[in-house]
């Protein structure tokens, strides 16, 4: 519990803290974090959106003055709006967020990406994002206007779907290479 001062008709009031202790995997384990689990409605204060978290195994590293080693590997799947105060309530700095899963582009599950990706390179990630999603957006195209099917089921039946633009994986860690007009 903590003691806050300011609030409450006495002036403090005692609130349980969110701690994350960062205790290191064995080779074989995994932990799977729960940063965000809000879907539209109903909506609770302070609740942020959709985000899981996911390490896998672990590299000790008595250097790292902050998490002493590192996961194997670790991903975040979808990232929600209000999602980034808890990464950071969490310890979990943006060097770890770098492989980023996108469920599909709707704001509740993807308005915390700037802020990854805006603020990572000036925080402590060094290493390149990833973002990976599933397919096109539904969004319309801002040069030829051509709208793409999210492959959702939920947009607009009558709209053009160019399979023409689409570029298939290209690198050998399965990210996809875009040209420079934006396809």
């Amino acid at each position: 519990m903590a003691n806050l001062t300011g609030l409450g008709s006495e002036g403090t009031a005692s609130v349980p803290m969110f701690y994350r202790v960062v205790t290191p995997l064995e080779t074989n384990e995994m932990r799977i974090t729960f940063m965000g689990s809000m879907i539209p409605l109903p909506v609770r204060r302070a609740q942020a959106e959709m985000s899981v978290f996911v390490e896998v195994g672990w590299n000790p590293d008595p250097d790292d003055r902050v998490y002493q080693g590192r996961a194997v590997d670790q991903f975040v799947f979808d990232c929600g709006a209000g999602v980034s105060a808890n990464y950071a309530a969490a310890v979990v700095g943006f060097r770890r967020m770098d492989k980023v899963f996108i469920n599909h582009l709707h704001g509740d599950h993807m308005n915390d990406l700037t802020h990854i990706y805006c603020f990572g390179p000036a925080g402590d990630r060094k290493s390149p994002l990833y973002v990976f999603g599933q397919s096109k957006s539904g969004v319309p195209d801002p040069v030829t206007g051509v709208i793409y099917d999210d492959g959702s089921g939920k947009g607009d039946p009558y709209a053009q779907i160019d399979r023409s633009t689409e570029i298939p994986p290209t690198n050998d860690d399965g990210s996809v290479n875009y040209r420079a007009d934006g396809h």
